[in-house]
């Protein structure tokens, strides 16, 4: 689909971008208290959180004029890693694996730097000084 579609101009949105935001610093903070103490609530909290971002992942797939598009931006294969690795059950990982994969899910966090324009100069600057 086109940019000037409707889920076009609602990814590219502003308040969008502030939503996304707004709830990877929720999932970030969740994950934090889950791992002092996990409750019900917070694993229904972030299973609807996962649901928004398998969401996101669709409507930004949906928006982009093409798959290849789509799958030329480093950002969008990171947020389908991150996502899916989020779907992978505890149970199938022992100890210290376990650690890894909850490692990982956190990584959601970096999903900020996608959405904050700032943060993405920032961030482009850094990497490209590193070599």
């Amino acid at each position: 689909m086109p940019k000037s579609s409707l889920v076009g101009r609602i990814v590219h949105s502003k308040e969008f971008e502030r939503f996304a935001v707004i709830v990877i610093l929720l999932n970030a903070a969740l994950t934090g208290v889950a791992l002092s103490g996990n409750t019900p609530t917070i694993d229904l909290v972030q299973e609807f959180i996962l649901a928004f971002f398998v969401l996101e992942i669709f409507m930004r797939m949906s928006a982009s004029s093409s798959a290849r598009e789509y799958i030329s931006d480093p950002w969008n294969w990171f947020d389908v890693i991150v996502v899916g690795v989020s779907y992978l059950p505890e149970a199938w990982f022992d100890g210290a694996e376990i650690s890894v994969v909850r490692t990982l899910r956190v990584l959601r966090i970096f999903r900020v730097l996608r959405e904050v324009e700032e943060l993405r100069i920032i961030t482009g600057v850094l990497l490209k000084s590193i070599k």
